[in-house]
């Protein structure tokens, strides 16, 4: 995972015991990922999102949520993601299996139709910034599942038990939340560039499309709803901005290794770039297009990556069905 949590040591304040953290009840009522749930948190526990460089896309809120929360120098972080995962009956049998030797799983089935997942890790890397102390697993009553976990700074280590303590009550106040993932066939209409332009897709069953932004660029995302424990992976990214970057390098290709491939995109037939490694397995397409009749010297990069080719096909699909339109 990312340097995502950038716990900062503070000096300076007053002490907290093991007995006062313990003993704290949360009463602070926050939502996570744009209201897909919400829990109470101890006072003075703020949302706080991570720092992005200037390289890169603000975090998104629906995507995920971090919560801070001081005890003097002692610091607890709360980040919660969405999964973009789908699960059924069995996903706390799952992670048994596949975390029965790092974390104890306790599964909780709610009366109202969520399901949680505890898991508490059996040894701690207290070398760490961010010591993961927990990870809760939400399934809603849609099958669909997110992830929060805790974490503690090194100053907090020894007290980890009081902070598991309180990490347990801020677990066992989870709301459900208002809004619920739409992962219909449909046709989605996103706004892009300061809202006077827009971006329209068909999405088959299944996919999600959120978009990021930074001061002078913004990408669409498209994900697949996918099962928990499906090890597959897929990505479609559609970049707007004036500085791209090739996605194929990210994936160890040379440019010398691109095939040619053809494709449609915006009524037209085009050529991309095809990277092929079937050992791995990883396949890339992409190209930049230029865009200057919605902005000067604007560029479109689409770059498309999976494991498998059919999966490319699918998001090729995809990206035949994108139009940008005025508001």
């Amino acid at each position: 995972m990312k340097q995502l949590l950038f716990l900062l040591l503070l000096s300076g304040f007053p002490a907290y015991s093991q007995d006062n953290i313990a003993g704290i009840k949360p009463g602070q009522k926050l939502a996570v990922l744009n209201d897909r749930a919400s829990f109470l948190f101890p006072a003075g526990a703020t949302n706080t999102a991570r720092q992005a460089d200037i390289m890169s896309a603000a975090p998104n809120a629906e995507r995920e949520t971090r919560i801070i929360t001081d005890f003097g120098n002692k610091r607890l972080v709360f980040f919660a993601e969405e999964l973009y995962a789908r699960a059924g009956d069995n996903l706390a049998a799952g992670l048994r299996a596949n975390l029965a030797k790092k974390y104890t799983v306790t599964e909780n089935k709610r009366p109202d139709g969520l399901v949680t997942v505890l898991c508490r890790p059996l040894a701690y890397d207290s070398t760490q910034n961010a010591i993961l102390i927990y990870s809760l697993i939400v399934k809603t009553p849609d099958n669909l599942v997110f992830r929060m976990n805790a974490y503690i700074n090194p100053m907090a280590f020894a007290d980890r038990a009081a902070f598991q303590q309180l990490s347990e009550r801020v677990f066992n106040s989870l709301e459900k939340g208002k809004r619920k993932l739409n992962t219909t066939a449909r046709k989605e209409n996103i706004a892009i560039l300061g809202g006077q332009k827009k971006c329209t897709v068909q999405l088959p069953e299944g996919y999600i499309v959120s978009r990021d932004a930074q001061y002078d660029f913004e990408v669409l995302r498209f994900r697949k709803i996918r099962d928990y424990f499906d090890t597959g992976w897929q990505s479609l990214t559609v970049y707007l901005g004036h500085h791209p970057s090739a996605f194929f390098p990210n994936y160890s290709f040379s440019e010398n290794q691109q095939e040619k491939a053809a494709g449609p995109f915006l009524g037209k037939d085009r050529n991309w770039m095809l990277f092929k490694n079937e050992q791995e397995p990883v396949f890339v397409k992409e190209q930049q297009f230029p865009a200057d009749d919605l902005e000067k010297q604007l560029v479109i990069h689409i770059g498309i990556a999976a494991d498998q080719v059919k999966t490319i096909e699918e998001l090729s699909g995809i990206v035949a069905t994108i139009k940008f339109a005025d508001q």
